[in-house]
């Protein structure tokens, strides 16, 4: 139940009460500056026949000047803000009312033009103060009407020399009438103005709690547009921006606020509106990278009207990799199966053959020696096709790896002296770029195979310069890049080159970075092309982090 005493029952919260303080105040400057600037003129016109009457205009102008003295002196303080405004207000509006009365009774008591400011301090008490100190206002205006009427009728309140009406010339009667009609005006308008300004302060209320609704949803809208990973543009039907969220920012790479035009946006954004599409994938380059995006263009209805459209963008890059990777796994097991078979029927027949040649070598280059030349081609012939067999068997062996805790940077330095102590690696400078440790979880002789795999083709790319070896750990993943020097690997060959059999070397399998790709992927891991150009090559293989100590 509101407390009838309390201020903020009366005109809501504190900053409508003080701006409704604000607007009455300047309506009572601006009046009492038309009252000053009128008696001003009335003083300096007006005749004056006698010393009386102009000693009652200059003490109405004393009074008046007070008042608005007293006026400016609250504006000052609206202005600085004042924690207690509501009773300062209080009192200037108790001080407008003595001076009213004052102005009352030396300008006629009851037929004085100035009674109508009676009604200003009332309509402005009923408008800025709970109804308890409205009514005291307006009890206390009547009561100062009446008093300063009655008075000057009795002669209790002499008049000044010089007044144009004097009070106790009137007779009772008219007194009476008029003291009722103003009386009854005065009651009248304050409960009018109570009753309004009730109505008022609710809806007032009411409109400052659906500004607060609409900044809530407002608010929330932006943290969704935020929050969401996809890029969402509003376009409307003139082509402006309505609305942009970071993520469509980030995606298109450019800076696109709200209030463009067509003309101020990219060429592909303003393709994408005319032509709507449900369902494009295109490709975006950003720098040094090419991103792989979904778009889709909707209407943007308002009122059940089209009246825009609304621009999607989904960054597909990382879901096209994952599926590049998985028809990859599907074409290679499918590859797998088939190859498994196939070597296992030519290891066969391939083991009698050799078992052959060898018991007719002796025989066969003692008659003719001339033929061991030939001998020696059919075995490194054959000891070549055992080894691209072998080679098949773990490309498709589906065995699960024997995982163990190593220190991968000392495995590394271990892996570069069993290739600097390689009599083919002569001549070529090994540099290692290494953290003081870093534990990962993997299959030995997987990852040994891995590595001299790379550092070899490293090696062969550029005879007797150098490779590089970097590790880095971020992110919950180590990065592994092997660096050479190299011509690099031609553009049309750099997408196939995790493929089997493809290479490009001439006396290349075909199979060292299939195998080694799949061996990464069986651990969670993946083999990436970071770098291929004029300067050289940079193969990339990406370990997940331990999460135990080593």
């Amino acid at each position: 139940m509101n407390n009838p005493l309390s201020w903020e029952s009366s005109a809501g919260s504190s900053a409508l009460r003080d701006h409704r303080i604000l607007q009455l105040s300047i309506m009572k400057f601006l009046l009492i500056s038309f009252i000053l600037i009128g008696s001003a003129i009335a003083y300096l016109v007006a005749p004056r026949p006698h010393a009386a009457a102009t000693l009652l205009a200059r003490l109405v102008m004393g009074l008046v000047i007070f008042e608005y003295a007293t006026l400016l002196g609250l504006l000052a303080i609206l202005r600085r803000g004042h924690g207690k405004l509501h009773w300062i207000f209080l009192g200037t509006v108790i001080c407008d009312t003595l001076v009213t009365s004052a102005l009352v009774h030396f300008t006629g008591g009851a037929y004085s033009p100035y009674t109508i400011l009676f009604m200003v301090g009332i309509i402005s008490s009923a408008m800025a103060m709970p109804a308890f100190w409205a009514g005291s206002i307006t009890f206390l205006s009547i009561l100062s009407y009446a008093a300063v009427s009655i008075a000057g009728k009795t002669g209790w309140l002499p008049p000044l020399p010089g007044a144009g009406i004097v009070p106790d010339q009137l007779s009772a009667s008219v007194l009476a009438a008029r003291l009722s009609l103003n009386i009854s005006a005065m009651a009248a308008v304050s409960a009018l103005s109570i009753l309004l300004t009730r109505h008022l302060s609710r809806a007032e209320q009411a409109n400052v709690r659906k500004d607060r609704q609409i900044q809530l949803l407002f608010n929330r809208h932006q943290d969704i547009l935020r929050s969401l990973n996809d890029g969402i543009c509003c376009v409307s039907r003139e082509g402006m921006v309505l609305d942009v969220n970071p993520a469509f920012r980030t995606l298109m790479g450019t800076n696109i606020e709200v209030g463009m035009t067509m003309e101020n946006l990219s060429p592909e954004l303003a393709g994408w509106v005319t032509q709507k599409p449900t369902s494009l994938r295109t490709r975006l380059n950003q720098g040094s990278q090419v991103l792989e995006l979904e778009v889709s263009v909707q209407d943007l209805m308002v009122q059940e009207q089209t009246s825009g459209s609304i621009v999607v963008v989904r960054n597909r890059s990382e879901v096209s990799r994952l599926e590049r990777d998985l028809a990859q796994q599907e074409k290679l097991a499918a590859i797998g199966r088939l190859t498994a078979s196939i070597a296992h029927e030519i290891r066969n027949p391939l083991t009698s053959i050799a078992g052959s040649l060898e018991l007719l070598r002796p025989s066969m280059t003692s008659q003719e020696p001339e033929n061991r030349e030939l001998f020696d081609i059919v075995f490194r012939e054959i000891r070549r096709l055992n080894d691209l067999i072998s080679e098949l068997r773990v490309y498709t062996s589906q065995k699960k790896p024997r995982v163990e805790n190593l220190d991968l940077v000392e495995f590394l330095q271990e892996t570069v002296m069993l290739c600097e102590a390689d009599p083919k690696n002569a001549g070529t400078r090994f540099d290692l770029e290494l953290p003081g440790t870093c534990a990962i979880q993997f299959d030995p002789g997987g990852l040994r195979q891995v590595l001299l795999n790379l550092i070899i083709n490293a090696v062969q790319a550029a005879p007797g310069t150098w490779v590089r070896i970097c590790l880095t750990s971020n992110d919950g993943e180590v990065k592994v890049d092997v660096e050479d020097p190299g011509p690099g690997i031609p553009l049309d060959m750099q997408e196939k080159i995790f493929e089997p059999f493809v290479s490009t070397k001439n006396s290349g399998t075909g199979l060292g970075l299939a195998v080694a790709g799949h061996i990464l992927m069986a651990h969670g891991g993946r083999l990436t092309l970071a770098r291929s150009d004029a300067s050289g090559t940079v193969m990339r293989l990406i370990i997940p982090a331990s999460t135990s100590e080593t």
